[in-house]
């Protein structure tokens, strides 16, 4: 099998960063400056630049004749190969080392990898203003290839890199099993994209921007600097309050009375500190020429293995109601179209807070079905619960479930001492973040940290209520602390839980590449969670890894509760979306946390609908155990169900 490993430089007028890789390369001034590659054999890289007649031949051929091709973030090298030289390539040829070293929980940035690995071929350092002038625009002077020192050493930087990525390949292939199907399938929806409303989306932009400066402008000559935690801090400490910080949940506690003058700047510093209406803006920067965005997902994301976003960052847009969609477009389009947006330094304080506080909510809404095309949004319900309930065996929990009741309900009654059927929808989505906090061992700091405004006396009762309701879930924090501190000694697998799942859990210390070793939790998929450089704490308690950032993060029994709970819920994911994107008809745009949103024909909408929510309820054969369930719904404008 002929594997080639290659790198691309490239030069465009568009910041990268700022519009993501999709729209830079579709932009008119992009192209390849240079590629360097080489195959499995050789000791050499070569690099290929662009100039003269027909510069990348022998490279096209390479890649002709490749069986696997690697690439150290494929994913854009790929894009490259596919807009200007090969259309054709299958991207089930394609390797990632990006994603395999996230994997093996090492960083996601060559030379880091290759430094944590220790790998013989490093990236090079000190190339920046060559990276400037061969890969961004000049000011004062053209790019040319005349500059022959210049030339050769980023030839031998390319070459470099191309020879690190291969090290890099050949160190983790025999360490870390990777889904290449799924990351296929993550890589085709972040190249099908996510459809975005750009007049709703300039308006709202437009009108946000505004409205902020207002703001800004409101708080300076109130607080006689700019607003930011320190000065706010300082500014209520005058006026007699002392909150502990600057940030505004700390503020809101320190504010004991009504004073008119304070509640007004208070409103105005927490419109400030939200930043959600800035998705508009991100959202036209990255916006591709047939108004879409791509390119929005990370693969292997976090430690779990979960998604994270780039640039738009989907997964934490603020939560609107469904039904409030059209209405909220609406205002914010018609407001556009009557009013001049700097009208909004005309309102008071109390409106333009308003204002803002709409903007941000609308968030969600610019993201819109095509013309002749519907959103199906499908949600794997209370899916934290249920793994919860298929790895502990919990009675309680499996009562709640098992009766179809709901379990924010449920403890919402509990804990407001109503009936369950008389709690009321802002009770349950106020006990939801607590619910899901006390899941993994959160206690009365974690309780008033999601829940604004909980007193501490509720919050004590609160985290007293959640484990008495379910005391097996509590036990299985301690079970892991003591599997941790007793059992996880050897390169033999240890069961973790005595679980009706199919396959367990099982954790085993191994020998790690970079020469530590590394905490290794296998979940019933079969994929594994890798903490590197596991150890006791130097505080003489508990234990730490390296993160893959490089940075000390601790580990205990409720932590890796989570941890694993949220693996599972990845891979349940993972296993619906490969589904989908089976289903003819049916294209997966989203996905936020355990959410799908798929883009279907308006006269197809109920066939797909039915098929969707099969697929959201169906397990793999791993996952047997785990009672799923899914809700649906259709609509034009996205929204949280």
């Amino acid at each position: 099998m002929k594997t080639l490993y290659l790198d691309f430089e490239t030069y465009s007028e568009l910041d990268i960063k700022a519009v993501g890789s999709y729209k830079y390369l579709e932009h008119h001034s992009t192209r390849i400056v240079c590629v360097g590659y080489t195959w499995d054999e050789y000791s050499e890289a070569t690099v290929s630049w662009n100039s003269g007649f027909n510069p990348f031949s022998d490279f096209i051929q390479c890649l002709k004749e490749a069986d696997v091709l690697v690439a150290h973030n494929a994913e854009f090298d790929a894009e490259v190969v596919r807009r200007f030289l090969v259309p054709d390539i299958p991207k089930e040829k394609w390797r990632c080392t990006m994603v395999m070293s996230r994997i093996a929980g090492f960083p996601g940035k060559l030379s880091r990898a290759a430094e944590a690995v220790g790998l013989e071929h490093q990236k090079m350092g000190g190339i920046d203003r060559l990276m400037k002038k061969f890969c961004t625009p000049q000011v004062q002077q053209q790019l040319g290839f005349d500059e022959q020192e210049d030339i050769d050493l980023f030839s031998r930087y390319c070459r470099f890199d191309v020879l690190a990525c291969r090290d890099l390949y050949r160190a983790l292939s025999g360490v870390v099993s990777v889904d290449w199907a799924s990351w296929v399938t993550h890589w085709e929806i972040n190249s099908r994209g996510i459809p975005i409303d750009e007049g709703f989306c300039e308006a709202a932009s437009e009108l946000s921007a505004c409205g902020h400066d207002c703001v800004v402008d409101r708080l300076y000559r109130a607080l006689g600097r700019k607003p930011a935690p320190a000065s706010m801090k300082a500014f209520l400490e005058v006026k007699g309050y002392h909150p502990e910080t600057g940030g505004i949940d700390d503020i809101r506690r320190a504010i004991t009375d009504e004073d008119a003058e304070i509640k007004e700047i208070v409103n105005l510093y927490e419109v400030h500190q939200e930043k959600s209406t800035l998705k508009y803006k991100v959202g036209l920067n990255m916006l591709c020429t047939d108004n879409r965005v791509r390119g929005s997902y990370m693969y292997e994301g976090t430690q779990t293995g979960r998604y994270s976003s780039y640039g738009l960052q989907i997964h934490n847009m603020k939560k609107s109601d469904a039904t409030s969609i059209k209405a909220e477009a609406l205002a914010i389009k018609t407001r556009f179209d009557a009013l001049e947006p700097q009208s909004i330094c005309l309102m008071n304080s109390e409106a333009v807070s308003e204002q803002m506080k709409e903007l941000g909510e609308g968030v969600r809404h610019m993201i819109r079905a095509p013309k002749g095309k519907r959103l199906l949004v499908s949600d794997m319900s209370s899916i934290e619960p249920r793994i919860t309930l298929a790895l502990t065996g919990d009675p309680r929990l499996h009562d709640v479930i098992v009766g179809g009741h709901d379990v924010y309900k449920v403890f919402a009654a509990a804990f407001f001492r109503v009936p369950e059927d008389q709690v009321s929808k802002d009770q349950r989505d106020f006990v939801k973040p607590l619910v899901l906090g006390f899941n993994y061992g959160g206690g009365i700091q974690a309780a008033a940290k999601v829940s604004k405004g909980i007193s501490s006396d509720d919050a004590k009762a609160a985290v007293s209520a959640y484990r008495a309701l379910y005391p097996v879930v509590a036990g299985a924090w301690k079970g892991l602390d003591n599997l941790l501190r007793y059992k996880v000694t050897t390169d033999t697998y240890e069961e973790a839980f005595l679980a009706p799942l199919k396959r367990s859990v099982t954790l085993c210390l191994k020998s790690w590449l970079g020469g530590k070793a590394a905490l290794i939790v296998r979940l019933p998929s079969g994929r594994e969670i890798v903490y590197r450089e596991f150890r006791n704490s130097e505080q003489g308690f508990g234990y730490v890894y390296t993160s893959r950032e490089g940075k000390v993060a601790s580990l205990y029994g409720s932590k890796l509760f989570n941890n694993i709970v949220q693996g599972i819920a990845y891979d349940l994911l993972a296993y619906s979306l490969n589904e989908l994107e089976r289903l003819p008809g049916v294209d997966t745009v989203m996905h936020v946390h355990d959410e799908v949103v798929c883009e279907v024909h308006t006269d197809e909408v109920f066939e797909h609908a039915l098929e969707v929510a099969d697929i959201m309820c169906r397990n793999p054969s791993w996952a047997t155990g785990i009672r799923r369930d899914a809700s649906i719904s259709v609509t034009k404008r996205y929204a949280k169900l």
